[in-house]
């Protein structure tokens, strides 16, 4: 009877530990998770930048003859050569 109880208390004990490990590695998870969701929002924050500072430059440049999105020789203001005439 007593050895039924030690055996009993031992493998509550296992449990427990396993129990334990089975928590750390799941709040283990969810930290992952939470630095991999502030990645993603910290990269599309920083590709969104960047299409609004190219879509800037796109705009600053369709001032200029021949630099916008289809160059279209002498359709522009005449203030820059064509790349293709330097």
């Amino acid at each position: 009877s007593d050895d039924k109880v030690a055996r009993a208390r031992e493998s509550l004990k296992q449990r427990q530990k396993d129990t334990h490990v089975l928590k750390d590695r799941i709040q283990s998870a969810f930290a992952s998770i939470r630095e991999i969701r502030r990645m993603i929002d910290e990269v599309d924050d920083e590709e969104s930048t960047v299409a609004s500072q190219l879509q800037r430059l796109r705009d600053e440049l369709a001032d200029f003859d021949g630099f916008g999105p289809d160059p279209e020789p002498g359709k522009g203001k005449g203030k820059v050569a064509h790349l293709k005439s330097v």
